[in-house]
């Protein structure tokens, strides 16, 4: 049984849950962040296409991985890092329209613990993030 309860469904599932950590930054550089612990009938279901959609993107498209609508000169950024039970972490850099923006940082904020302001600049992840685990199908 897990320690912790799921972040977004508040069940205790047995085995460990995945950690994801969110931030992002407003207008004005301030950065936003919150840690949820996810069992994975709900990463599954509530984040799994969009981190999918972002590994199958062009390093040149600028669409929103919400609705697919130009986010180019609209956007904001949702920086990830999931922990998966003994794998190692992985990051991504989700983009997203200003008009899904705050429907997509909502779920991100499902049931999660905010972090404190650590400070940090803007940045994407690193070059060497590994591929998904076999537990997710990616």
């Amino acid at each position: 049984m897990a320690l912790f309860p799921c972040s977004v469904c508040g069940q205790r599932k047995p085995g460990k849950l995945a950690a994801l950590y969110n931030a992002w930054f407003d207008g004005q550089q301030n950065r936003t962040a919150y840690r949820q612990r996810v069992c994975l009938e709900c990463l599954q279901a509530s984040f799994v296409e969009l981190f999918k959609k972002e590994l199958g993107r062009e390093t040149d498209d600028h669409a929103c991985l919400h609705c697919g609508g130009n986010a180019n000169g609209n956007s904001d950024a949702v920086y990830c890092t999931l922990y998966l039970p003994k794998e190692e972490p992985r990051e991504f850099a989700l983009l997203f329209c200003g008009e899904c923006s705050p429907v997509v940082k909502d779920a991100f904020k499902t049931g999660a613990e905010p972090l404190a302001d650590r400070g940090v600049s803007v940045r994407g992840p690193s070059p060497t993030a590994p591929q998904w685990g076999s537990a997710l199908g990616l």
